[in-house]
């Protein structure tokens, strides 16, 4: 019997024997900038919309490099392809109070496409903020990813929390987990996961913007999973 579908993805308890995960480190920002810059960006509807391409590169390094120093970070890797990454999860210890973030997220950036990306998240940051004005301290869900041929599998509602100690990270002061999603794919993941919806970037902003998505995508829709 194939694996039930939940909202049209197939839920998987257990990975293919051929697939698994391992804890992404400094040593993978290579193969993940790859990653980003050959799969990612082709398919994100924002990432697509906006055309970005090598110039977000600095962007994702900083982002990366923030993440694979803390203890969260995966990569999920294809043992039939040559140990190939074919997804990745990047999430980070975040604060109300940025400065005091473990590793802070400040990447040098000038290309007009990227730093509108950076204004609709931190838009949609300051969205989520006003509405949780009890929380200050947060796993984030910055970047993840499952490559094209390997989704609609169950891969990242598998990845979601995958090694995730809720109990850890309740008594390390974390309140929940938030996660600014660019997806309908993901808001779809997250609601059916959970994940109550706190915020959502108003379509003024994209038309203001003359920004377009695609794959019935709408906004960015900023999601908390509580742990109190």
């Amino acid at each position: 019997m194939p694996p039930p579908l939940l909202n049209g993805i197939r839920h998987v308890s257990r990975l293919p024997p051929h697939l698994h995960f391992e804890r992404a480190t400094v040593a993978d920002l290579p193969v993940l900038c790859d990653v980003f810059l050959n799969q990612f960006v082709r398919v994100e509807p924002h990432a697509k919309a906006l055309r970005m391409g090598k110039e977000a590169v600095p962007l994702f390094e900083a982002i990366a490099a923030a993440c694979v120093r803390q203890p969260f970070a995966l990569k999920l890797i294809d043992n039939q392809q040559d140990n190939r990454v074919v997804g990745f999860r990047l999430l980070g210890i975040g604060h109300r109070d940025p400065s005091l973030d473990p590793y802070p997220i400040q990447p040098q950036i000038t290309a007009p496409n990227v730093l509108t990306f950076i204004e609709l998240m931190e838009h949609t940051k300051k969205l989520w903020l006003d509405a949780l004005p009890d929380v200050n301290k947060v796993l984030r869900r910055e970047i993840s990813f499952i490559s094209p041929g390997y989704q609609r599998l169950g891969l990242g509602a598998h990845m979601l929390h995958h090694q995730l100690d809720f109990d850890k990270l309740k008594a390390d002061g974390v309140q929940g987990i938030v996660s600014e999603a660019t997806s309908k794919a993901n808001q779809h993941l997250l609601s059916s996961r959970g994940y109550k919806k706190v915020a959502q970037l108003p379509d003024s902003v994209y038309k203001q913007l003359f920004i377009h998505l695609h794959d019935g995508t709408r906004n960015i829709e900023a999601f908390f999973y509580d742990l109190r």
